[in-house]
């Protein structure tokens, strides 16, 4: 039977790139002076922590680990006018006073160290992988809020450039001859390991995890449509270079193979992609494609 226009993921899909390029909210009625990318992702997010009893902190990583400092400001500051709260508050009212909450507050607070030159402190890094040798990477994360050490290993997750993580993850190597990502999932719950992984490798290669595993696993097409929603032309070649060296394979691919049922979002992903990536060639603007592929499925 042939797929319609709205039984199909495309009209989602669409929905967040129009919202991601614009300046007014996914309310039409609710203008702002806040890009429309963020205001939507208030708006998941709110409804993440109000709809669930248990709150699924995959979405939050996403946006955390995905933004950039600035972003993450203009993030709270729309959060608070809109629904009248801050998000802080919002977090440990709804997730609880844990090391997710702590991490998550101190991501809030766009101190992230984006210099991709920064300098390295080695000494720092040997006092970490000291500290999860000593005392386990567990219980380490489990003290996040009673002890220094645990205080400073979400610090470090949360500030730290990537140069400076990458550096804990080769002097671990060296010591224990194991990949710190790896021991990471073994020694703590899928969420945990999540949370810390996603800080360990760099955004791209999150961003690209983060898609092969709602598509393969989940068969989760939100993600997809978030991340390229949100992403600028840089950001699609990251990912999928990312993409290529993690799984040896093209992002492209896996998009034929994981959304081949739905023909409409296929063409959609694939030209949206094409479109940003050469808009100063084409002419064309991401938006205004859409919206003329939209109109034409509807008509057709």
């Amino acid at each position: 039977m042939k797929q319609s226009f709205h039984d199909s993921d495309f009209s989602k899909f669409l929905y967040y790139i129009v919202c991601s390029c614009s300046k007014v909210g996914p309310n039409a009625t609710y203008a702002t002076q806040f890009p429309g990318s963020i205001v939507l992702d208030v708006d998941l997010i709110h409804d993440a922590l109000h709809s669930s009893p248990e709150f699924n902190g995959d979405l939050l990583l996403e946006v955390l680990y995905g933004r950039t400092n600035e972003e993450l400001s203009v993030l709270q500051q729309c959060y608070q006018q809109k629904h009248g709260r801050s998000l802080n508050e919002e977090l440990g009212a709804y997730v609880g006073e844990n090391s997710f909450t702590s991490l998550f507050q101190c991501c809030l607070k766009g101190c992230r160290d984006e210099n991709p030159q920064s300098l390295v402190d080695e000494g720092q890094a040997k006092l970490l992988v000291d500290s999860m040798m000593n005392e386990g990477l567990k219980q380490l994360w489990e003290s996040g809020l009673s002890s220094m050490t645990g205080k400073q290993f979400i610090e470090m997750l949360a500030y730290g450039s990537d140069n400076q993580l990458n550096c804990v993850s080769q002097l671990f190597y060296r010591i224990t001859l194991q990949d710190l990502t790896v021991v990471v999932e073994q020694s703590l719950n899928k969420a945990a390991a999540k949370a810390i992984n996603g800080r360990l490798i760099n955004k791209y290669t999150f961003l690209a995890k983060s898609i092969h595993e709602s598509l393969t696993e989940r068969q989760d097409h939100s993600v997809l449509a978030r991340i390229l929603g949100r992403s600028f032309s840089y950001d699609h070649a990251g990912i999928g270079q990312a993409y290529e060296i993690r799984y040896r394979s093209n992002l492209l691919n896996l998009l034929d193979k994981e959304l081949s049922c739905d023909k409409w979002l296929l063409i959609a992903v694939k030209a949206y992609v094409y479109q940003v990536q050469y808009a100063n060639v084409c002419g064309y603007s991401p938006v205004s494609f859409c919206i003329q592929f939209a109109l034409y499925v509807l008509n057709h």
